[in-house]
């Protein structure tokens, strides 16, 4: 169905396309005008507004990869956790899964430390000198 009907879905997404390109451009220059002292200023690069035409398409084949990725993992652990509990009754399960837990949680949580302390560092603290 998508290929009988390629033009209309080319056209679609270059229209998307520059819809959000021209919404960029217009909060950039929106943002350009506005007084220094203004809560309402944030601070863009100069060029941000136009690179949208190649990380908007980006941004979408990230999200549509993984969107199959999740709902592959989720089959797939659906099917492994159901013939677990079918074949194996003891409840190392939990315990595993408590550990795989642990494991996958100190890992993110580090990566997120490491990428907010990055993006925002934290001060060292001040030493107090008596």
């Amino acid at each position: 169905m998508l290929i009988e009907h390629w033009q209309l879905c080319s056209g679609m997404s270059c229209l998307v396309v520059l819809v959000v390109w021209g919404m960029s451009a217009f909060t950039h220059f929106y943002n350009k005008r506005l007084p220094e002292g203004d809560e309402e200023k944030r601070d863009y690069h100069p060029k941000a507004w136009l690179v949208v035409p190649i990380t908007l398409p980006l941004w979408v084949i990230v999200a549509v990869v993984s969107a199959i990725l999740y709902s592959l993992i989720f089959g797939l652990l659906l099917i492994v956790f159901t013939i677990a509990l079918i074949l194996i009754r003891k409840p190392f399960i939990f315990q595993w899964l408590k550990e795989i837990s642990l494991k996958v949680g100190r890992f993110f949580l580090k990566i997120n430390t490491r990428l907010l302390n990055w993006a925002w560092p934290i001060p060292a603290p001040a030493v107090a000198q008596a």
